[in-house]
């Protein structure tokens, strides 16, 4: 840790996938971190994966941690909900309680919350993760949630012959594709590559694909804000948005709207920007047009199917707040948002309130 500090290292990824799980080390080796920054202003962030089911540690870590500028948040991983799911991957997951009170106690404080999701794990349904995606929701989780394709690593249990045929465990060795990465350098080294999950016996890989789908709408129209208020009108009328990311996702299949084109995002860096920030992005240049069309699709999902439209005209003053909320462009340059805002600042939902009143 001195070592980093006094070298100016200015982000620290922390390898422990259970930082807080020791009573008194990790105590003390956060407050050490904390010590070093004041010290030397270096790292200037630490992120790591917090322990399972050390509530109160857990939540003193990230506060400090928090408070001397060395993390938007705290992480609570979950990989999946599913009860089947997690003995298949003999995973032991946070409790629901646990859960949900850290997620009151960090919003008491102001303190973002990120979780985490896989799809294609052995043994989820694709109905069993659109689940975990609402129960996460349901929970308190708004800031940040993390869906990531399930890999297979060599040495783990999910890489032997066995396991992955009671499994029926199907991979692709896909390219590692850096978020951020420069799209001008033409020389960019060797390509990596890594073993994904395409289907398993439980989810195949139409389904899969179809979770993929599900992942991006939320991630970039709840997590990001593009929508959020308006869904969780509906979550409050009885309606999960998985059930209105699937109606629309059915809807709007085959539309050249779902792909986000290299011209429309000229105004912002050439990097490799991920999926649902694309989406941001690019609806964000023309807001107004953005937010008639969410309207119209609103009041068709609220008349089909014999949705009662009582009460939508609250649904509709939803669709109101989210634009409010969402941040104007600051300074006026597109590039220089991008890249500080929704860039460096997705942590912590800087880009999605306006906090300063620009």
């Amino acid at each position: 840790m001195k070592w980093l500090s006094s070298n100016k290292i200015a982000f620290v990824y922390g390898a422990d996938a259970n930082w807080g799980q020791l009573p008194e080390r990790d105590l003390e080796l956060t407050r050490e971190l904390v010590r070093l920054k004041k010290e030397t202003g270096f790292p200037h962030t630490y992120f790591v994966n917090s322990a399972k089911n050390a509530t109160e540690r857990i939540y003193d870590i990230a506060k400090l941690l928090q408070e001397a500028g060395l993390a938007k948040g705290a992480t609570l991983s979950m990989q999946s909900w599913d009860k089947n799911t997690l003995t298949q991957i003999k995973r032991s997951n946070i409790r629901l309680k646990t859960y949900t009170d850290l997620q009151a106690k960090f919003k008491s404080t102001g303190t973002p919350t990120y979780s985490e999701l896989i799809v294609g794990l052995p043994g989820e349904t694709f109905d069993s993760f659109c689940a975990g995606i609402d129960q996460s929701i349901e929970a308190g989780c708004h800031d940040g949630l993390a869906i990531y394709p399930c890999r297979v690593l060599p040495g783990t249990e999910m890489a032997k012959p066995a396991y992955r045929a009671k499994h029926g465990i199907v991979t692709n060795m896909t390219a590692i594709l850096a978020n951020h990465a420069d799209l001008t350098t033409k020389d960019v080294g060797p390509v990596e590559y890594e073993e994904t999950i395409v289907a398993t016996k439980t989810m195949p890989a139409e389904d899969l694909l179809l979770a993929h789908r599900v992942s991006w709408f939320v991630q970039a129209f709840f997590c990001m804000g593009l929508a959020r208020y308006p869904l969780l009108w509906l979550v409050e009328h009885g309606t999960s948005i998985t059930t209105f990311a699937r109606w629309f996702l059915n809807r709007t299949e085959g539309k050249d709207w779902e792909h986000v084109r290299p011209e429309d995002l000229v105004l912002f860096p050439s990097v490799r920007w991920p999926p649902e920030e694309a989406t941001w992005l690019a609806l964000s240049l023309d807001r107004s047009e953005y937010f008639e069309e969410l309207i119209d699709v609103l009041r068709v999902f609220c008349g089909s199917e014999d949705r009662s439209l009582t009460g939508s005209t609250g649904l509709f003053a939803e669709v109101q707040r989210n634009r409010r909320d969402l941040i104007h462009w600051g300074d006026g340059d597109p590039a220089t948002f991008a890249r500080e805002r929704v860039w460096y600042g997705r942590r912590g939902g800087s880009f999605l309130t306006d906090q300063e009143g620009s």
